[in-house]
């Protein structure tokens, strides 16, 4: 390997990192949320909103981003109908399931995370190669003619069959 490309993947795997340690920042600040009130969610969503454009290239990263987002507006939405609709008595149940719900997303978001899984089957076998989430016509530009790995989002050399990264499978 070239020394600049050496330079290029040390580059990217430092951003890929940090980009890690933000995303298990903002679950524990999602789990926070459920002791504190909510306020630390509100935090984490704020960083994902910032945040989430870096993690173009990191298709497993841009689906955690989107994990986030959508938990906490789904969750932000049931909560406001069970407190609606707390005099009718459904509200309880609603506010119950809206908690557990979220919760169960945070830990399951934090662990898929961590062993560097799939939220939603796109590194599976057989599942399809690329995530819904468009890039910024630029970005696309930049990368036309390089191969990156729907497992971990590294860099693929051109006539690579397994990743160098993590060892996955190419199509």
């Amino acid at each position: 390997m070239h020394s600049s490309n050496m330079q290029m993947h040390g580059a990217y795997d430092m951003r890929e990192n940090g980009l890690r340690k933000t995303l298990q920042l903002c679950y524990a600040l999602f789990g926070l949320g459920y002791v504190c009130g909510g306020i630390p969610a509100i935090v984490a969503v704020i960083i994902d909103y910032i945040k989430k454009d870096d993690a173009i290239g990191y298709p497993l990263l841009q689906e955690h981003f989107r994990w986030q987002i959508n938990t906490f507006w789904v969750q932000l939405g049931i909560g406001i109908v069970g407190a609606m609709t707390l005099l009718f008595v459904i509200g309880f149940p609603i506010l119950i399931i809206g908690f557990c719900w979220g919760l169960y997303r945070a830990i399951k978001g934090w662990i898929y995370l961590s062993d560097g899984r799939s939220l939603y089957g796109y590194s599976q076998p057989g599942a399809p190669t690329q995530t819904p989430y468009a890039q910024p016509q630029q970005t696309v530009q930049a990368n036309a003619g390089k191969r990156f790995c729907t497992s971990c989002g590294g860099q693929l050399e051109p006539d690579a069959a397994f990743c160098s990264n993590c060892g996955a499978k190419l199509p």
